[in-house]
C-alpha cells in the first residue's frame, strides 16, 4: 500500500485515492475548490490543485442562496 499525506492540510491519498483527513473518500477537484486554492501553497501535493471545475465555496453558498429562495417563496422543491 502507498500513501502520500500533503502538509498543508493533512488530506491523504491511499494507493491513489484521495482521502480527508477525516478518511472519507473525496475528490481531487473538490479538494482543490475548497482547500487547496484557498489556503494551498507550493507545498500543495494535490496533482488538481489548479483544477477549478470541482466544488467550492462560492458554488456551495450559491446553492444555499437557491435553497434559501425556494423555502421563503415556496417554490417547487421547497
Amino acid at each position: 500500500m502507498k500513501t502520500a499525506t500533503c502538509l498543508k492540510c493533512g488530506a491523504c491519498w491511499i494507493d491513489g485515492q484521495l482521502h480527508w483527513a477525516s478518511g472519507k473518500v473525496a475528490d481531487e477537484k473538490d479538494l482543490a475548490g475548497l482547500v487547496c486554492q484557498p489556503v494551498g501553497d507550493d507545498s500543495c501535493i494535490n496533482p488538481r490543485r489548479n483544477d477549478t471545475t470541482g466544488d467550492s465555496w462560492q458554488k456551495r453558498k450559491a446553492r444555499m442562496d437557491i435553497l434559501e429562495i425556494e423555502q421563503r417563496y415556496g417554490f417547487p422543491g421547497s
